[in-house]
């Protein structure tokens, strides 16, 4: 995923360099992020980098959506609190149209990563069949902790609403649509254990969440409003 990202955000610094105007946004896309975005914007171009957060009640209602797209209800058990805080990432090319351009859409790639959060060991092992084995050292507190790291690609369309006369002033909806295309879980043990190695459950666990959850239903996006500055 880094080899993918970096270049994006060299790509963001050079497109930059030669824009007309920069603007400033605050926003949130239902059911998904609270974002703020920076805006490179060119004649009929405009770059857009928006970093944001997830949090509840927007990832309850994804786990609502993707469970109700078909998702085993054991997954949705095993993600619940790995979806309770996230941190999003996207860049986006959009094509601005209309007569006065105030119509706009376009491609973004996007790159969401879910914080560690409590797994539950016995929907682990029940989901991969394998068996874990903790054994505390010197009584000390030991957790599974499970985070996930997700890339995404889709589509966004606006329409920008001028509210001054020099159009420095805005309110933007949006629609908008992702689809996951590369996930990567991180199961990680907070504590001291014995013999415990987690790399062959990790790999089983990686591998179900794809075929079983985001390969099939990991679909993100919503109704965006937004407020925008322009410099």
């Amino acid at each position: 995923m880094k080899q993918i990202i970096i270049p994006l955000f060299s790509l963001f610094g050079s497109l930059n360099l030669s824009a007309q105007s920069l603007s400033l946004s605050v926003g949130t896309d239902i059911p998904y992020q609270h974002y703020f975005a920076v805006n490179s914007e060119m004649k009929r171009f405009e770059l857009s980098y928006r970093t944001g957060i997830l949090i509840p009640p927007y990832s309850n209602a994804i786990l609502d959506i993707i469970g109700a797209l078909g998702t085993d209800e054991i997954y949705i058990d095993l993600l619940d609190e790995s979806f309770d805080f996230g941190w999003t990432n996207s860049i986006g090319t959009f094509y601005k149209f209309g007569k006065k351009k105030d119509w706009y859409g376009g491609g973004e790639i996007r790159y969401d990563y879910l914080t560690a959060a409590d797994a539950p060991r016995n929907i682990i092992q029940t989901v991969t069949g394998q068996q874990i084995n903790i054994i505390n050292f010197l009584f000390s507190s030991v957790k599974l902790k499970l985070g996930l790291k997700m890339l995404a690609t889709g589509l966004r369309f606006g329409k920008s609403f001028s509210l001054n006369s020099n159009n420095k002033h805005q309110l933007k909806t949006e629609i908008s649509i992702n689809k996951y295309i590369v996930t990567n879980s991180v199961l990680e043990l907070h504590g001291s254990s014995l013999g415990l190695n987690l790399e062959p459950i990790n790999r089983e666990l990686n591998r179900l969440l794809w075929e079983e959850v985001f390969k099939k239903y990991g679909f993100v996006g919503g109704f965006g409003l937004s407020y925008c500055y322009s410099f």
